[in-house]
């Protein structure tokens, strides 16, 4: 196993008390294409071969448009869901699986919207009713159940629709409903990098079944039909995008592994060599932590004529079931053998920097808040919270008992000193400041402390007619916000963890980020209604939509903090709350230019360096000649950076 897929090495330790679930995206070789049996497809192969390598047994994945499944009535492909697909069911349709040797399913469903009921029954015996839950509008794709078989033995599972109904396939399980390794097929032929970002339904409804599968791994393999005519350097950044979206609506930590597969064979004159695509790849995996890159491309054919093994279809560009089967044990094999682990890599979506400044030092505070200051103890209701600091004095108040949140003492575990305050939905629970001796217009930052755990509700915001926000959709993995107007951007960030959140409100060039988030730029307005002349926490304008949420910290200010002085305030606050473990690699922070910064750790370490405007990087007082790239930093050596103009950025790692 790699040293750098911290995450999935981590969740394996696990694999004999929960399921370990990994997710393979990508274009018609992940989706299975020209493998002439379902079990003969790379990624339910791939999830046999870990299996058989850690000694275990386990079952399949079948998606819902798989042409295994016997199917009467109305049925068509709806294009959302896991992989982009789903199938949609009329009134009285059914869906029966393939007999197969099984211990029983996990079905999974479409749910919000009018998503209408439909039963299941085992070996054609009495029906059991599904209802998905409706309680808001928005399509989701977050519903599941398991049905047991009773008995090990060979089966069938027939779905049949009560109402208009989707579903996005079953997971055929062989003993392993609560433990092992499962591996989900999430592949759609014919897309490339483009269709696996942005902000439609297929790509939102995928996402949303990420985050109800929280995998340990996803291994994303994509690329094939960008090589028609994609330039490489666009390639590279919409997987950029597609990583750290995907990743972001995980709940945990994920391991990402790109993997560099076979080039297209009908490609006789491509735009760009099939290497550029791959060397793409090998630059996004030294640039995100804990992921990986897998190169194949060596062991497949570069023509027809040399497919001596017959791994390649007659068409040249799909894989055979020889071909299936090498891409999955090749793949295992890189999952699977261990190599030297010494400092894990970080799980998140950017290395953390040393923690330096206290964000409340910053020039522009207006008013910040933090659980510290009230006493460790538990109290039922928190009738003010007075700020730490900043040009507003005015507390964050409630007068209504019921409405009052609560404080939960040493939040943060055992052996921890600091409370949280904890909102409750069910009982509408918010606080709210008078109004300041001023209003403040766009742009702003506001950074937070938080713990969300529910849909549908406001973060923060101000008063109507003079508000900025953030909230959580009804999308468990997305964050809606805005400056003056509902909606107006939405950022992915699942739920249900800790996380130090941070958004810069300045029209074309907002920022959003998280201290394991990478800074996302989204619009928001910039009209006279965004403004704060007051503050609101855990509710919208009005008050109402509030949520289940803990919060140990929140700072406003009058100004857009930059990129790096928002992601510096994210890891500070990090560290202090215990989200991160700060660790020798951690990259100090980048000096001016020429200045020489030691390595003083007791060995080498790699220093990463990109952006900015490099002439020269020196090592050990001698130039390189290099402007950017990966070298190594020997201990007790210098590093200094010649550039002109903003900074550029490094990351450290032993």
């Amino acid at each position: 196993m790699r040293a750098s897929l911290t995450a999935w090495r981590q969740a394996l330790a696990f694999r004999s008390i929960e399921p370990v679930r990994v997710v393979c995206i990508g274009s018609s070789t992940t989706a299975g294409l020209n493998a002439t049996a379902p079990d003969r497809r790379y990624s339910t192969a791939l999830g046999h071969a870990i299996r058989a390598r850690l000694g275990a047994t386990g079952g399949t994945y079948l998606r819902g448009i798989d042409t295994a499944w016997s199917t009467t009535g109305t049925t068509t492909d709806v294009g959302r869901g896991l992989g982009l697909h789903s199938r949609s069911l009329a009134v009285g349709a059914t869906m029966t699986t393939p007999s197969a040797t099984c211990s029983g399913w996990t079905i999974y469903f479409e749910q919000g919207g009018t998503s209408g009921a439909f039963t299941y029954a085992i070996d054609g015996g009495s029906a059991t009713t599904v209802t998905p839950d409706t309680t808001n509008s928005q399509i989701r794709h977050d519903g599941s159940v398991y049905v047991s078989a009773g008995s090990l033995g060979a089966h069938t599972l027939t779905i049949t629709a009560t109402a208009a109904t989707v579903i996005s396939g079953v997971y055929t399980h062989v003993n392993d409903q609560t433990s092992g390794v499962q591996v989900f097929n999430s592949g759609s032929s014919g897309t490339s990098s483009a269709d696996w970002t942005g902000t439609g339904s297929p790509f939102l409804t995928h996402l949303s079944r990420i985050s109800a599968l929280d995998p340990a791994l996803l291994i994303i393999m994509i690329g094939s039909n960008d090589s028609t005519g994609v330039d490489p350097a666009l390639y590279r950044e919409r997987v950029r995008e597609q990583v750290l979206k995907t990743r972001a609506a995980c709940p945990t930590a994920t391991s990402v592994l790109l993997v560099h597969s076979f080039g297209r064979l009908d490609l006789p004159n491509p735009p760009w060599p099939w290497a550029a695509y791959g060397r793409a790849l090998t630059d996004l995996a030294k640039d995100l932590p804990d992921t990986d890159v897998l190169d194949l491309t060596a062991h497949y054919p570069t023509s027809q004529i040399n497919d001596t093994a017959d791994l390649l279809s007659s068409d040249g560009i799909h894989a055979s079931d020889r071909g299936h089967a090498l891409l999955a044990e090749l793949v295992a094999t890189h999952l699977t053998t261990s190599s030297p682990a010494s400092t894990p890599s970080s799980a998140g979506l950017r290395a953390a920097s040393t923690p330096g400044t206290d964000p409340a030092a910053l020039p522009g505070l207006v008013s910040a808040w933090r659980s510290s200051d009230l006493p460790n103890s538990a109290a039922s209701a928190l009738p003010s919270w007075a700020p730490y600091a900043g040009v507003q004095s005015a507390p964050l108040a409630q007068a209504t008992g019921a409405k009052q949140p609560s404080v939960v003492a040493s939040a943060f575990g055992a052996g921890t000193t600091i409370p949280v305050v904890r909102f409750s939905a069910a009982a509408a629970q918010v606080m709210q400041t008078a109004a300041w001796s001023q209003q403040y217009p766009v742009p702003l930052t506001i950074l937070l402390v938080a713990k969300p755990s529910s849909t549908n509700y406001t973060l923060f915001s101000g008063t109507s007619g003079a508000f900025v926000y953030l909230g959580q959709s009804a999308t468990p993995e997305m964050m809606v916000l805005g400056a003056g107007a509902a909606s107006e951007a939405q950022v992915f960030t699942g739920q249900g963890r800790w996380r130090a959140l941070g958004v810069a409100f300045n029209g074309a060039n907002t920022l959003f980020a998280a201290h394991d988030i990478a800074p996302v730029v989204v619009t928001t307005g910039t009209s006279s209604a965004a403004k704060l002349g007051q503050f609101t926490l855990n509710g919208n304008s009005s008050g109402s939509l509030n949520g289940n949420v803990d919060v140990a910290e929140v700072l406003v200010f009058d100004r857009a903090l930059t990129e790096r002085q928002l992601t510096a305030a994210l890891d500070v606050l990090a560290a202090r709350y215990g989200l991160t473990t700060p660790s020798p690699s951690s990259a100090p922070v980048v000096p001016t230019s020429g200045t020489p910064v030691p390595n003083t750790s007791s060995g080498p370490v790699t220093v990463a360096v990109s952006g900015g405007t490099v002439t020269d990087i020196v090592i050990g007082g001698r130039s390189t000649a290099l402007t950017g790239g990966t070298i190594t930093l020997p201990a007790g050596s210098t590093i200094a950076l010649i550039y002109t103009g903003p900074a550029p950025t490094w990351r450290w790692s032993s």
